[in-house]
C-alpha cells in the first residue's frame, strides 16, 4: 500500500460580519493554529456573488491576526480596481470574470508587482 502525505491543506472560511465570527475565529486559533496552518480561503457570504466590492476590512483583519497564513480572498469582485492593494495573497474572481467585468490577462496585469 503506498502512503500519499499531504503537506498542503486549504482551510475554507465562510465568513459573517457579525459577533459570531469572533466565535469561528477563536475555532481558528484554537483547532488550527497550532497544528500549522498554512492556507486560507475566506468567503464573505454576505458579498459573495453580488459583485458589490470586496470587504478589505475582513481580509486585512484576518492577515493581521494570521500573517503566516497565505489569505485567498472571496467575495464581491466587481472590476479591477477591487484587487489594487487588496490585502491578500490571492483572489477569487469567478463571477466577474463570468459576466465580463475584465479578463483573466487583465486581472493578472492588475496585480502584477
Amino acid at each position: 500500500m503506498q502512503v500519499i502525505e499531504f503537506r498542503r491543506l486549504l482551510l475554507g472560511l465562510l465568513c459573517l460580519v457579525s459577533p459570531l465570527a469572533a466565535n469561528a475565529q477563536d475555532s481558528v486559533d484554537k483547532t488550527y493554529q497550532d497544528d500549522g496552518l498554512r492556507h486560507a480561503l475566506c468567503t464573505d457570504i454576505d458579498r459573495d456573488g453580488t459583485l458589490t466590492g470586496c470587504n478589505r476590512d475582513l481580509y486585512q483583519e484576518v492577515k493581521q491576526k494570521y500573517p503566516q497564513v497565505q489569505l485567498q480572498a472571496s467575495g464581491g469582485v466587481s472590476a479591477l480596481a477591487d484587487l489594487d492593494g487588496l490585502t491578500a495573497d490571492g483572489v477569487i474572481i469567478g463571477k466577474a470574470l463570468y459576466e465580463g467585468r475584465f479578463t483573466v490577462a487583465q486581472a493578472l496585469e492588475a496585480v502584477a508587482c
